[in-house]
């Protein structure tokens, strides 16, 4: 494993700091559309369709990943991301509270956001000696997660002391940190490949064929796509409501709650590394 001090800190720095931003915003976003529209249902439809962005450009990220430096595409993500994000505390800060617009800002945020992860995921390979790899993705998952936990509880103080808008600058922050670190990450040797669409769409079927060759895999993405629909995705948007407007509670209530959801998903992660290969 390369030990530069570049490396270590992006190993470490990128996936906690980006997270603690990623962590921040979900809350902030969420309970912003919730306080301007008031409305369940509202609420539930918008949510819905930031995430449009994923399901129709995610299956090409990995291959347009492919085609550039992995350390340059994280840092545009994160960037790109970080313009999305900085909208909306400047169309608020103009009392323009229009839930239209924040939805088109949080649909090019979650756009930007598809390549990271597959830029991250095929990065680390090119740095890391094979029978070490196992360890540099422990220390990113560890990072990933404890920023999950962590993330809320530092929304929950901030938003003790400002309004759930200025915690967009914090969001913006972290992603700016995060693609420092990224671009200052030793940089791959990458295989020069011919950008057009073609070849995109070519390697996005091979991709596809190639899942829907793998029974295994195939069902570990179709239990993945049930926990989203019947888990994750009521409990993004139920929770804020039932903290709001069920029991009256605040942003900081709900950033708590957000923060032992995320205590949950750090202990079931220790649990999995404990107990997965029974």
């Amino acid at each position: 494993m390369r030990t530069g001090q570049n490396f270590t800190a992006f190993l470490w720095g990128a996936p906690f700091i980006g997270s603690i931003g990623r962590s921040i915003y979900d809350i902030s976003i969420i309970w912003l559309i919730l306080d301007i529209t008031n409305s369940e249902k509202l609420t539930g439809l918008i949510a819905m369709t930031t995430y449009l962005p994923a399901i129709f450009f995610g299956l090409f990220a990995g291959a347009i990943v492919d085609m550039y430096s992995k350390t340059r595409v994280m840092a545009f993500a994160q960037i790109m991301q970080a313009i999305a994000v900085i909208g909306i505390p400047i169309f608020l800060l103009f009392d323009i509270k229009v839930a239209w617009i924040i939805m088109i800002l949080a649909c090019f945020h979650n756009g930007f956001s598809l390549p990271f992860v597959p830029a991250f995921n095929s990065y680390l390979p090119t740095q890391v000696e094979k029978e070490r790899l196992l360890e540099a993705n422990s220390i990113a998952n560890i990072a990933w997660q404890s920023a999950v936990f962590i993330g809320p509880i530092v929304a929950a103080y901030f938003l003790t002391m400002i309004p759930v808008e200025y915690l967009f600058y914090i969001t913006v922050i972290c992603y700016l940190i995060t693609a420092l670190l990224s671009i200052n990450a030793p940089r791959e040797k990458q295989k020069k490949e011919n950008e057009n669409l073609k070849l995109i769409l070519n390697k996005t079927y091979q991709g596809l064929v190639y899942l829907f060759n793998d029974k295994t895999l195939l069902f570990i993405i179709i239990l993945t796509v049930l926990s989203n629909l019947f888990v994750m995705g009521p409990a993004i948007v139920g929770i804020p409501i039932l903290v709001k407007i069920g029991l009256g509670g605040t942003a900081s209530n709900f950033a708590i709650c957000e923060a032992v959801v995320g205590l949950g998903m750090l202990l079931g992660t220790g649990f999995v590394y404990k107990f997965g290969n029974r």
